[in-house]
């Protein structure tokens, strides 16, 4: 009876053992290009925290990697997984970031992939109310933190010392990795000259890489956004579908004066609370530090970014007493860092009180898309024209 009892125990153990034993390389060489085309606009974990799907993408020299946050979640039909296709742009879009994924997030995953972005074009959307008092939470952070993404970052010869020490002084002020042996290793070592450990250690390092790899392999997600949207917009020019996405935003936008999406207005009535969101916009906040981190991450690894700053909807923040004021100073602290480090902007939070550019009260869609997705497929064409982003006196 024991040995019955016993025999799955042994079963696994052996197959624990003999998965450990398989080389990484075996798991890394089953990937093929279809699945990273399936993963494209998955947005899953795979994506969002692997190394091996992102790295086979940028090798592939056929996408281009869009890092935004919980605007990428959402269905529309001027969403540039449609609109960029329908274009038939050069590129294809490859979607990277789900709901509180902000600059650290961000730049830990291109520092991931460091010696593979060298001159590759990305576009990286920008929210200002990312831009709060406290900054990227722990909960916040915990949720979306890549051991394996940070564990390839220090690995990676393309980024400084000088760099590393940066990201390991930001990472332990997280409360999860305050006393992470590695992280303070490196913040202690005498002008930079670390050489010693890793991030993860061998056993642990085996684990993650060889899940990454099978999940890239099986774990290929179907969204919402796999639903073509019925409408066609490849006879449309530009003007015409702004004027078209006007429509349309006006069409499902009837029940209240503030531009938003019917049934987020209906959601947000039922919620029936005070909307207090004074904690948001503000110019001290550690996200710019963040931000920083990001940009000198982008600029180490040579790429060729795309930053796209969005608006908040003003007439809404204005409703709920968010001074006008205190959103433009973040708004221009923004559009001066990425400018002052010659890096490509398009700035659109000058359209905060222009209709149908914001869904809600900080999701940008409809006639918002339709603006963004110009400018990446004129970015992806070598094309960009800072003319048309906001010029701040």
């Amino acid at each position: 009876m024991k040995i019955k009892l016993l025999l799955p125990l042994l079963l696994s153990s052996i197959l624990f053992g003999v998965f450990l034993l398989i080389p990484v390389e075996w798991f890394t060489s089953l990937s093929k290009h279809d699945n990273i085309n399936k993963e494209a606009t998955s947005l899953n974990d795979t994506v969002l925290k692997g190394v091996h799907s992102q790295e086979e993408m940028l090798l592939s020299e056929q996408y281009y990697p869009i890092f935004g946050s919980s605007e990428l979640e959402k269905q529309d039909i001027f969403h540039p997984a449609y609109i960029l296709k329908e274009k038939k742009a050069k590129l294809k879009p490859y979607l990277i970031g789900t709901g509180g994924s902000t600059d650290l997030i961000h730049a830990i995953n291109i520092g991931s992939q460091a010696h593979h972005l060298k001159d590759k074009k990305i576009a990286i959307i920008i929210s200002p109310q990312w831009f709060t008092d406290h900054g990227l939470t722990n909960d916040n952070f915990s949720a979306r933190f890549s051991p394996l993404q940070a564990d390839h970052l220090f690995k990676n010869m393309s980024l400084s010392p000088q760099l590393k020490d940066r990201f390991a002084r930001r990472l332990v002020q997280f409360k999860q990795l305050k006393s992470d042996p590695y992280l303070n290793s490196v913040i202690h070592k005498e002008n930079y000259q670390y050489d010693e450990g890793t991030f993860m250690n061998d056993f642990e390092n085996n684990i993650h890489e060889k899940h990454d790899a099978l999940k890239s392999i099986f774990g290929q997600d179907r969204t919402h956004l796999d639903n073509k949207p019925k409408r066609h917009f490849s006879h449309m020019n530009w003007n015409e579908m702004r004027l078209y996405a006007n429509q349309y935003g006006a069409k499902h936008s009837r029940t209240n004066k503030f531009g938003m999406n019917d049934k987020y207005w209906s959601l947000l009535q039922q919620q029936r609370k005070r909307y207090n969101r004074d904690y948001e916009f503000n110019k001290q906040s550690k996200e710019f530090s963040d931000l920083q981190l990001l940009i000198d991450t982008l600029k180490e690894v040579k790429a060729d970014p795309l930053f796209i700053v969005i608006p908040a909807n003003g007439k809404w923040y204005d409703h709920i007493n968010v001074d006008k004021a205190k959103r433009e100073a973040v708004y221009r602290k923004i559009n001066t860092m990425v400018t002052s480090n010659n890096m490509k902007i398009y700035d659109i939070t000058d359209k905060e009180y222009e209709p149908y550019v914001i869904t809600d009260a900080v999701h940008i869609g409809w006639k918002g898309w339709v603006y963004i997705n110009e400018q990446m497929i004129n970015h992806i064409n070598g094309t960009c024209n800072h003319k048309v982003s906001r010029q701040y006196h």
